[in-house]
């Protein structure tokens, strides 16, 4: 079971840290997108993150 929190772990971290950079990449360009969408995004990738780390601590 341990083995399968760190997998999902791992994963959760990985796509909340690309939720993070995407976000930042797409504040610093001007895309178009408003920038409520990219608050939204950068709130969801720290949410993974956060929730990953406290899956790969246990």
């Amino acid at each position: 079971m341990k083995d399968i929190l760190k997998v999902t772990g791992n994963r959760t971290l990985t796509v909340g840290a690309a939720l993070i950079v995407a976000s930042l990449v797409l504040r610093n360009f001007d895309t178009g997108i408003p920038s409520c969408l990219v608050a939204v995004s950068l709130a969801a990738g720290l949410v993974s993150v956060i929730f990953a780390a406290g899956r790969m601590s246990d």
